[in-house]
């Protein structure tokens, strides 16, 4: 009899223990969730910072470095990214800027597009993904970027600019086509692009 009490005894605790740890779990979650958004909005304060770094060596010509920043801004590829899509977007097409600066068309065509898929909305990114795609001979799929570019931004004269550029090198005969024709390069964008970022 007294195992019998003893036994009821142990599951009475036991009951209790569960009972007041199911009472503490709301309180518990709203903790460990302060502390997830904290570390969310550290994490997107820290990406907007090495963002703005990877702008001001873009801006003095250190593509290296900002392809560094960026892709610091955007935190390992095996964790969850915790910034806003736009904000994701803005920082692979500034990483995508930067590799056409370093003339590594294929991984700024790769970064152009997943900014697009991001944010589709941005004619930027659209057009950074057509210089890529026309720097690796790939003409129709950067008349495809431009022209989405365009639609987004129909008054961009850099949009204007560029779109006519890709069809006048359409236009031009195969000789001139082998030679590279008109079509703007990496290069011309940046400049272009410099030349907008300080002016505001």
């Amino acid at each position: 009899r007294a195992d019998l009490r003893e036994t009821q005894r142990a599951k009475d605790d036991a009951g209790f223990a569960v009972d007041e740890a199911a009472r503490q779990m709301p309180a518990l979650a709203a903790a460990a969730n302060r502390e997830l958004l904290d570390d969310e909005q550290a994490a997107a304060c820290r990406a907007a910072d090495l963002r703005e770094r990877g702008n001001a060596a873009l801006r003095a010509g250190d593509a290296k470095a900002a392809h560094q920043f960026y892709t610091a801004a955007l935190g390992p590829p095996t964790s969850p990214c915790v910034l806003a899509p736009s904000e994701h977007a803005k920082i692979l097409g500034n990483r995508a800027a930067a590799l056409l600066s370093a003339r590594r068309f294929d991984e700024a065509l790769a970064d152009a597009d997943a900014a697009v898929e991001h944010f589709p909305s941005t004619a930027k990114n659209h057009l950074r993904a057509a210089a890529a795609a026309a720097e690796l001979g790939r003409l129709e799929r950067a008349r495809a970027s431009a022209s989405k570019a365009r639609d987004l931004e129909p008054g961009s004269a850099e949009i204007v600019r560029f779109c006519s550029q890709l069809e006048d090198r359409g236009r031009g005969s195969a000789a001139s086509r082998g030679r590279g024709g008109a079509v703007p390069t990496a290069d011309t964008l940046r400049e272009e692009g410099n030349a907008a970022l300080k002016r505001g």
